[in-house]
């Protein structure tokens, strides 16, 4: 039912932000580090920095790779960290083919790869980002010596948070298209984190404006009506060693989903976070960071 008010708050709304073109956000969301790689059709917001193995990084949905700038500034010092604003978000925007599968962004993934030069990589992702990367280890195995999953999604494809659901009613694209007030994105902000309080401004109106950016309404209500196909029972064969990470407080992925992927990840360990939610490396990047260091520094082997 709060979930129905706030619709019904947006769209009695009468002042609406409109979309943002992308000029205006390139000097805000970019630096030296950034660049833009061209990949069948897409103009992929990419950040990479640092020397050493290679480490890429894959947000959740409505977020953008801004999500990792907590952790960035200690992995740059001993890794290659690449980070990719995917397909309707960020800076990126949408896919002009206008295909959001599973399948198509594993696809530009490896091709992002062959682009940027990475021929194996350890990947992290959270929400979407972890769905993508789980499939895009299955797929494509020799690219990923190492694997993080932050609270990833894709185990149980029927059931989804509750913002998917919102943007699957049938007038949710008319309403929040170009519509997004920042109270609305405020509150989306707030359901992902275990404690509200962790929340800043700039937080916020990143989210905002970039959720804002030309195009990437349009592309996020087309990614979460996409068809998506159950490959959960693909985990079994991950061979790599893979670390899972998951909020305790997450109301959007409910942690009980930690286990079921812990249970079918052959070569997995399974660490919770009590107080945090469903972005827990976003909300406390130090307490995250420091067990997926630990991951990435310990000796492992493939089976």
């Amino acid at each position: 039912m709060r979930f129905m008010i706030l619709l019904a708050s947006i769209f009695t709304l009468s002042a609406t932000a409109g979309e943002i073109p992308l000029k205006k956000l390139i000097p805000k969301y970019t630096d030296a580090t950034s660049s833009f790689v061209k990949v069948d059709g897409l103009s992929f917001h990419v950040k990479d920095e640092g020397k050493g193995p290679t480490i890429v990084l894959l947000h959740g949905i409505l977020a953008s790779l801004h999500t990792w700038e907590g952790w960035v500034p200690s992995l740059a010092k001993k890794y290659r960290v690449v980070r990719i604003d995917l397909p309707a978000h960020g800076l990126t925007g949408p896919d002009p083919k206008n295909e959001y599968s599973i399948e198509r962004m594993t696809k530009l993934i490896e091709k992002l790869y062959v682009k940027l030069g990475i021929k194996e990589s350890f990947l992290v992702g959270n929400s979407l980002g972890g769905w993508i990367a789980w499939e895009f280890a299955v797929r494509y195995p020799k690219l990923i010596s190492k694997l993080v999953l932050i609270d990833p999604a894709g185990f149980n494809t029927d059931e989804v948070p509750w913002a998917v659901s919102i943007a699957r009613l049938p007038l949710a694209p008319y309403l929040l298209t170009g519509n997004a007030p920042r109270f609305a994105v405020r509150y989306m902000v707030e359901s992902v984190y275990g404690n509200p309080d962790h929340i800043t401004e700039e937080t916020v109106t990143r989210y905002h404006d970039l959720f804002l950016r030309e195009g990437n309404g349009k592309g996020f209500f087309a990614l979460v009506r996409a068809p998506v196909e159950n490959n959960a029972a693909s985990l079994k064969n991950l061979k790599m060693p893979v670390l899972i990470l998951w909020g305790e407080k997450d109301g959007w992925i409910s942690v009980k989903y930690a286990k079921s992927f812990h249970a079918a990840i052959p070569q997995s360990e399974l660490l919770t976070f009590p107080q945090l939610g469903h972005v827990p490396m976003e909300e406390s990047p130090l307490e995250t960071l420091k067990p997926t260091l630990s991951f990435f520094e310990s000796v492992y082997s493939h089976i």
